[in-house]
């Protein structure tokens, strides 16, 4: 029986699914064919990973600018 919770291999392809995305440039090295090898049967945590991570990124871009638009009322 499987005890709730992610695996080490499932954590470890849904955190690289995160930070393939979280970070908007794109990487300096081609790290596509490790990543693959790495969490080869965890694809799915790894979508997710990308997924939650695409998320993230648009809810700090959106703080971010309402920060922006906080100042600039609250100065100005």
């Amino acid at each position: 029986m499987r005890s709730f919770g992610l695996t080490g291999q499932e954590w470890h392809a849904f955190v690289h699914g995160f930070f393939d995305v979280v970070p908007p440039w794109r990487s300096r090295v081609d790290i596509d064919a490790a990543i693959y090898t790495c969490i080869e049967g965890e694809e799915h945590y790894y979508q997710a990973g990308r997924g939650l991570g695409f998320v993230a990124l648009i809810c700090l871009i959106c703080l971010a600018a309402a920060g922006v638009m906080y100042l600039s009322s609250a100065l100005g």
